[in-house]
């Protein structure tokens, strides 16, 4: 075998490495991880501390970066988030320098709680996508939110598929067993808010349109509100509520109780002022249940008439009657789990290695 023949096998062989800020902690990231690790790469928790990057940076063949604002948005002030936001420019140009490659995956346009410097945000998305090497992004309609908003991203841009959770989390009780612990009777429609109960994901518009449904409708809202001043907003709006059934746990639910929930409702309804991509939904489809959601973003390529109902977003009347549909509407439980069975990591990972 000659020197390029060697030389060729070698490079074939070598162990793909990544970076990623950050590996753990997140849903998404965990299982995107887990899927590239059983696939032979080497995925690496992140330090965003100097003397670590300084150490380790150049050791890597990529970073991979997720919510950018994580890295300079201190909230203590514009001063203190100018210094970090500094900071993080001189990470970016480091990487270029030590890494092959540079991959952000948008997750959201911008960042769901702005920064308090003017315009840091939209600034930051154009340096990361100036450096990046790869831009990846869910399904086609986000893609064309992205580019709408940054065309300098559609050189780079690489659209990936979100994976499905429908192994990922636990799922060992019945749909009965779920409702007992709420005590649902088998005639109530049973509507579901899951995950962080931020202002932008329109929890009180839910609850408001919540009101007009009929006596056998119940509302579940699981998940921890960041804004105490939000979550009072959303309490006073469920105490006008006095004929139909309401359960609110307003705190972090761990993933084994996830299915309580999610067993226990007909429906997820997603009700966000704004979205590029949703985990929640697929979340939902991961557990075999339909989704009420704007036409936003990703949901609009993923929630298909077989999975759920889509509404003109911020609009009341528009979600009411979008929850008022639901009820005279069939699904099938196994479709809506095909549906998800097909969203894969598979594109995801091979566009990282």
């Amino acid at each position: 075998m000659g020197k390029g023949e060697n030389e060729m096998s070698n490079n074939d062989s070598k162990e793909v490495s990544i970076v990623a800020f950050p590996k753990s902690g997140i849903a998404y990231n965990e299982a995107l991880y887990q899927a590239l690790e059983s696939q032979g790469v080497k995925v690496t928790e992140g330090v965003f501390a100097g003397r670590w990057l300084l150490k380790n940076l150049k050791k890597f063949d990529s970073v991979h970066l997720h919510w950018p604002s994580f890295f300079y948005a201190t909230k203590k002030g514009m001063l203190s988030e100018v210094i970090a936001f500094i900071k993080f420019c001189l990470f970016l140009l480091y990487i270029k320098i030590k890494c092959s490659s540079l991959y952000w995956t948008a997750h959201n346009l911008y960042p769901h709680n702005p920064s308090s410097t003017p315009f840091i945000d939209k600034i930051a998305r154009w340096l990361v996508i100036l450096l990046c090497s790869k831009v990846f992004v869910h399904r086609e309609t986000a893609a064309k939110t992205l580019i709408n908003e940054f065309p300098l991203v559609k050189s780079k841009l690489k659209i990936i598929e979100h994976g499905s959770w429908v192994d990922y989390y636990p799922k060992t009780i019945t749909r009965v067993k779920a409702r007992s612990y709420f005590n649902i009777a088998e005639d109530q429609t049973v509507y579901l808010f899951i995950g962080l109960c931020s202002k932008y994901k329109n929890v009180h518009l839910l609850t408001e349109a919540f009101e007009y449904l009929p006596n056998n409708s119940m509302l579940l809202i699981a998940g921890k509100f960041q804004d105490q001043d939000y979550y009072k907003k959303v309490i006073a709006s469920l105490g006008k509520i006095t004929e139909k059934k309401f359960h609110i746990e307003a705190t972090f639910i761990p993933d084994e109780k996830l299915q309580n929930y999610l067993l226990a409702c007909d429906v997820v309804v997603l009700p966000y002022e704004e979205s590029l991509t949703s985990g929640a939904a697929v979340l939902a489809l991961g557990f075999g249940r339909p989704v009420i959601a704007p036409k936003l973003g990703y949901l609009t390529d993923i929630i298909t008439d077989d999975c759920g109902i889509l509404y003109h977003p911020n609009e009341i009347k528009e979600l009411v009657s979008a929850m008022e549909k639901f009820p005279t509407r069939k699904y099938s439980e196994c479709k809506i789990l095909e549906n998800a069975y097909a969203l894969t990591w598979d594109s995801a990972c091979d566009a990282l290695k």
